[in-house]
């Protein structure tokens, strides 16, 4: 157990602040329509246990009584075990009574402090992993890249606004990742099979770090189907259940809509760049344990390998504008293991913002008024100035463009910008030679750019919200 020293900078109470009151905003004043319905599966979980036979939860979830907004999604609870676990509360007290609709605030409420709680253990993860690699008693780089994570907007916008369940599986890397670099086997393979019950995408990440670690391939096969168990055991429990097929028909669109997004032509059609990255990824990452001969560093290469193959997941395949969050916490940690963090801090803070924009530019549902709980404080300031807007499908990135149209022909430019800002980090990172570059940017500053982003972009919106 690492234990976390927060000095007592004013910086950091500055940070600290506006992170908490970043959250609490977002947390209490959004009610998107997908948590709604996670939560509702949830419950639905538990009614299927207590009913004695698991299998029936396809059918449960069909049937709706917990007043799920898409009551067709979502293939297997275990993909969600941790908000399956947090929400038995919810179906102790909206079971008993009658009372089976769980989309009310206060139970809404409930079910996101998991989304915080996981929030944390991310940072914590990270925190621990920096404070692993830099052993130096004055080093505060973990305590700012702890920031970093909890007030990263990309983080945010997936738990605290759309209420998405990303943060889970990200978490168990996270910590995967921490166990790896401090070579504790057990942990990291339970880790990795918690990460890949939530999400088997997770599979790419724990993959290269058994590339790195493992020198035979019957070792690398056996692990990684073990981390396959938990859906395993669920297909088994649910062979032949009621409207099983019907809910489970989707994976072969799934896979496409994910890696096909960028394509080359060949003699046979096309080819996933996306894939393609991955195996070369792969490929260097099982080999570089033959050239690295010092630990610390190889260590250092496996997150570097962990992180690219994140930021292909993050940027070029599909993904909901929920869901750009993948690369985010093990990005932050390779800046900080890495030389080089005032130019990269910059270049990192110069990509955060451009993203904040274009990432809500094709997505019209990313902080849109529309999504303002219903009952929440700001739905009753709402009422108390005259403003509809809590009833209005408003996105936030729309209405800015209406007032600057410019900014619609740039967006090509600014995403070029964004993954130029990540490739050269990433390059930075991989050589880890001193760059000669200079920043006329001080670090203090990108720093408390960088932990302000979310908050500034909030702003924004309630300043259309309350209007």
């Amino acid at each position: 157990m690492v234990k976390i020293n927060l000095p007592k900078e004013k910086k950091y109470i500055i940070y600290f602040m506006i992170t908490l009151i970043t959250t609490l905003a977002m947390f209490t004043t959004f009610n998107y329509i997908d948590g709604q319905s996670l939560l509702a599966y949830s419950v639905t979980t538990w009614d299927a246990i207590f009913s004695g036979d698991i299998s029936s939860f396809y059918a449960l979830k069909l049937e709706n009584l917990r007043n799920a907004y898409q009551p067709d999604s979502l293939e297997t609870p275990i993909a969600m075990f941790p908000a399956v676990i947090w929400s038995l509360p919810v179906w102790l007290t909206h079971t008993f009574n009658g009372n089976y609709d769980v989309s009310g605030l206060f139970c809404i409420y409930w079910f996101k402090l998991i989304y915080i709680i996981f929030t944390i253990i991310t940072a914590y993860a990270g925190y621990s992993i920096i404070k692993f690699f830099n052993t130096k008693s004055n080093n505060n780089d973990s305590i700012i890249a702890l920031f970093f994570i909890l007030s990263s907007p990309e983080i945010l916008i997936s738990t605290m606004y759309a209420g998405q369940d990303e943060i889970f599986y990200i978490a168990f890397m996270m910590l995967a990742l921490n166990s790896f670099v401090k070579k504790d086997n057990k942990w990291f393979l339970i880790w990795s099979i918690c990460s890949v019950a939530c999400c088997d995408l997770m599979l790419v990440p724990v993959l290269a770090l058994l590339l790195i670690s493992e020198n035979k391939l019957y070792k690398i096969v056996y692990k990684l189907l073990l981390t396959l168990v938990p859906r395993l055991v669920w297909a088994l429990l649910t062979i032949g259940a009621p409207y099983k097929s019907l809910l489970e028909g989707g994976d072969a669109y799934e896979i496409s809509d994910i890696f096909n997004i960028f394509t080359i032509e060949t003699t046979t059609g096309s080819a996933s760049i996306a894939s393609l990255l991955m195996v070369l990824l792969f490929f260097y990452a099982y080999n570089i344990k033959n050239k690295e001969s010092d630990d610390i560093e190889l260590k250092r290469k496996a997150i570097w390998f962990i992180t690219a193959l994140t930021v292909v997941m993050s940027f070029i395949m599909q993904n909901h504008f929920y869901r750009f969050c993948i690369y985010t916490p093990f990005f932050i940690v390779l800046l900080f293991i890495s030389r080089n963090e005032k130019v990269n801090v910059f270049l990192y803070m110069i990509s955060l913002y451009l993203r904040m924009f274009t990432g809500g530019y094709n997505s019209p549902m990313n902080i849109n008024t529309e999504y303002t709980a219903s009952g929440s404080w700001a739905e009753k300031i709402c009422i108390l100035v005259g403003s509809k807007k809590y009833d209005t499908y408003d996105g936030l990135n729309a209405k800015i463009l209406e007032k600057l149209p410019i900014l619609e022909s740039m967006v090509p430019m600014m995403n070029g910008i964004v993954l130029a800002c990540i490739l050269l980090i990433l390059y930075h990172t991989y050589t880890n030679k001193k760059c000669e570059l200079d920043i006329p940017v001080s670090r203090k500053y990108s720093d408390f750019m960088i932990v302000s982003c979310m908050s500034l972009y909030l702003t924004v919106f309630y300043m259309l919200l309350f209007k």
